[in-house]
């Protein structure tokens, strides 16, 4: 099959809702257009980001955020599993 008659395919099955295998790549979370917004909700510095994680996780007391420095989630999974973890520190 050529490239442009898969690409077309695709096209047409995404369009009719169905998801079709498509290779993963990894997210690089610090340049995550959000993260700053992320930080602005904590009132901490976007300095104040530790990659350093596997999954996102607040520490109150050090006022650090500590995250993965990179994930496989698709970015809504990631920005929904960082809101689970900060809410609670959310004022």
């Amino acid at each position: 099959m050529s490239s442009t008659l898969r690409k077309e395919s695709v096209a047409q099955l995404q369009h009719m809702g169905i998801d079709i295998y498509q290779e993963i790549e990894a997210i690089n979370v610090a340049q995550l257009a959000w993260l700053p917004k992320v930080c602005e909700l904590l009132h901490i510095q976007i300095e104040d980001c530790v990659f350093d994680e596997q999954s996102a996780r607040y520490d109150a007391e050090s006022k650090k955020l500590h995250l993965p420095a990179s994930t496989y989630l698709q970015e809504i999974a990631f920005k929904k599993a960082v809101w689970q973890q900060i809410q609670t520190f959310v004022k």
